[in-house]
Formats: structure tokens, sequence, C-alpha cells
């Protein structure tokens, strides 16, 4: 509990933030205080099997991350970043469990539920008008209000 609330103090600045690269380098920042800190929210894990698991934790019964991991050779890692209800960031590793190595890493950043911007694993930004761009800022939104609303019947 020790930067729970300054952390959501600093949330409230990307509401008054404008779509750019500050509001990208805020959302890191936010996120990077939430993965410091995920251990004192109250974690609950559910689907857990032999292909994979998700995590889930909670701040006040609000749901504020939620990973989900499918294991294989190839693992995927995704761990998606709520602020009051609202999707703000994921991220995709797909690790060589084999050799131990991460092969890709994506991030996206979502400011309102749109995606502002997708950092491929280059560490490039993908051109927000592109059809893929699009299509994924589509899909991550019903998909994170699904997890999301998942996490709430909990």
């Amino acid at each position: 509990m020790r930067c729970k609330f300054g952390l959501f103090a600093l949330l409230l600045v990307i509401v008054f933030k404008a779509r750019s690269q500050s509001t990208v380098a805020l959302i890191d920042e936010v996120v990077a205080k939430l993965k410091s800190d995920l251990i004192s929210f109250r974690k609950v894990d559910k689907l857990n099997s032999e292909t994979g698991y998700r995590s889930l934790y909670y701040f006040n019964n609000e749901p504020v991350a939620i990973e989900v991991v499918e294991k294989g050779r190839i693992e995927k890692r995704v761990s998606w970043f709520f602020y009051k209800t609202r999707l703000i960031y994921t991220e995709t590793i797909w690790t060589d469990t084999l050799f131990a190595r991460k092969v890709h890493e994506e991030k996206t950043y979502h400011y309102e539920e749109a995606m502002i911007a997708w950092l491929d694993s280059e560490n490039t930004f993908v051109e927000a008008s592109s059809a893929e761009f699009v299509d994924l800022d589509k899909s991550l939104r019903v998909y994170g209000r699904k997890i999301y609303r998942e996490a709430l019947e909990e």
C-alpha cells in the first residue's frame, strides 16, 4: 500500500493530457509504478491449467491489472492495465521457453478507450492510420471490456 494513493493521483493527470508522446511517457510512468506495486494489490488466480492462467489484481474491488499467460514452447504473456474501468496499456511478450529468451514484444497505449500508440518489437511506433493499427484498436477495445467485466464478476 506504500504508493497506491500517489499512483492514483498520477493516473488522474492522464485525464487532462492531450493525445501525444507526453501521454505515452506518462502512461509508461504509471504502469511502471503499478508493476512495482502489484504485490500490494489483492491477487486472484483464475483459469490455472497446464496451458495457461489468468491473474487478476484489484484495488478496492476494482480491477487494475490482468495478466493472461498461454503456456507452450513459445509462451505468450499479455498484461492489461486499467484505470477507472478504462484500458490504458497492454504489453504482450512472447518468450521461447526452451532458450529462456524474449522473441517478440509489443506495447499499446490507450486514452479514453482509444489506442493512441502501438510500439512494436523493434521499438518503433506503428502508424496510427494503418489498417493494422485500426483493427488492433477495435479488437483491444472489445476484448479489454470483456476481460474487465469478467474480472468484476469475481
